[in-house]
């Protein structure tokens, strides 16, 4: 099966979890969408790659209450590169867990917000770190169900081997589905996004 079809079936499913939603107090946001990192110049734990591309990126994500959410996700390296395009040295996997507080504008069309957190990463299947990450995302809505979300996160190594890994920048971009209704988006105005 080629990468485009699994990419369509899964948001084919996510428009169907979206259709046949839970109810209207459950605050579950699913994303799908890929990430690269931006190594440092003078980083000697990636020798040769100042970039490294990622696809794909699934998160699910919880509202809990006052402008905070709880988020985990899961990077994967399953397109090693693209030709004419990208091409990656090594194979990095991520394991994310975030903390994130959006300024109490969880029902706005645009949502901005800042992020704590730690994960896992893991090079070439073998090597593992820690890191503490620090960032910063936004999303906006473009219906009550579906949106845009990026994120910029800084991860500092914090355990793990310095000669496999090191600090670094980590930029991802998503399309989210929302499980319920509960943004009431009254602050867009007329037209099909207002309810």
């Amino acid at each position: 099966m080629s990468w485009r079809k699994f990419l369509v079936g899964v948001v084919v499913l996510f428009f169907c979890f979206g259709a046949n939603a839970q109810k209207k107090n459950d605050k579950w946001v699913l994303g799908l969408g890929g990430s690269f990192i931006k190594f440092s110049e003078t980083s000697t734990a990636f020798p040769g790659e100042s970039f490294n591309f990622q696809i794909p990126n699934i998160f699910i994500t919880r509202y809990i209450q006052d402008g905070f959410s709880v988020e985990g996700g899961v990077t994967l390296p399953v397109l090693k590169g693209v030709t004419n395009l990208y091409s990656n040295k090594f194979e990095i996997m991520s394991i994310d867990a975030y903390g994130s507080y959006d300024f109490k504008r969880s029902e706005e069309i645009f949502v901005p917000r800042v992020m704590l957190g730690a994960s896992l990463l893991i090079k070439d299947l073998v090597s593992k770190a820690i890191f503490l990450d620090v960032g910063v995302g936004a999303t906006y809505w473009l219906t009550s169900r579906v949106g845009l979300n990026s994120k910029i996160v800084y991860k500092q190594l914090v355990a793990g081997g310095s000669a496999t890994f090191d600090s670094h920048m980590q930029f991802s971009g998503a399309l989210v589905f929302s499980l319920s209704d509960y943004r009431k988006r009254t602050r867009r105005g007329a037209g099909f996004c207002s309810y």
